[in-house]
């Protein structure tokens, strides 16, 4: 990281970003504008860029970084105000994906789709009925309960299978790996079940 760049926040529950802005409200509540690269799932998954305002309790500000040249902007009113005066704020269900528009913003229902259909193997694009929302949603939970399977068994003999070809701290960093994607596979088994039953409801209207 150089000089120049934006400061390092950890993110909840995993991983970090840079902080951009910050805001706060006149109601008290704090969001910070956070940039930082994604690992998304799937044979045609990888390292993609994100960028998003984040509530306060999501991001953790690290001790003995300097955070004072960050942009510092102040509203008048909240969210929650400019609901109550008619304006349209979509609400974000627990558990739901940061990078997803949430239900009720502009062309949701096309990202979340997209997202669940990142979660199979890309073949499964090609087939009309993988798009049923029920039908994608039931698909993509077990895809990743099954990668969650294999990680487990891998993460549970790896040490043993590696000790005699590679050093400690070769078979360290391989363990560490299991314990990142399993991670990230088990919030992405929590995330399915939220975006698809928000699919399968919308769809049924």
């Amino acid at each position: 990281m150089s000089a120049s760049d934006p400061p390092v926040v950890r993110l909840v529950p995993d991983g970090a970003g840079y902080l951009l802005k910050r805001r706060s409200w006149a109601d008290g509540r704090e969001e910070l504008l956070v940039s930082w690269m994604e690992l998304t799932p799937g044979p045609r998954g990888g390292l993609v860029p994100r960028e998003e305002w984040m509530p306060r309790d999501r991001v953790y500000l690290l001790a003995g970084v300097d955070y004072s040249a960050v942009e510092h902007l102040r509203h008048a009113m909240s969210s929650a105000g400019a609901e109550r005066q008619g304006a349209a704020v979509p609400a974000v269900p627990p558990g739901w994906p940061a990078h997803i528009p949430p239900p009720g913003a502009p062309k949701w229902e096309a990202e979340a789709e997209a997202w669940l259909l990142d979660c199979l193997p890309a073949d499964f694009r090609a087939h009309e009925v993988v798009r049923d929302p029920y039908v994608l949603t039931w698909m993509a939970e077990r895809h990743v309960g099954y990668a969650l399977t294999a990680l487990r068994a891998g993460y549970r003999g790896a040490a043993v299978d590696f000790k005699a070809r590679l050093a400690p701290h070769v078979i360290a960093e391989v363990l560490d790996t299991y314990r990142t994607e399993g991670r990230r596979l088990t919030a992405a088994a929590a995330a399915i079940k939220v975006v698809g039953a928000a699919l399968q409801r919308a769809r049924r209207r």
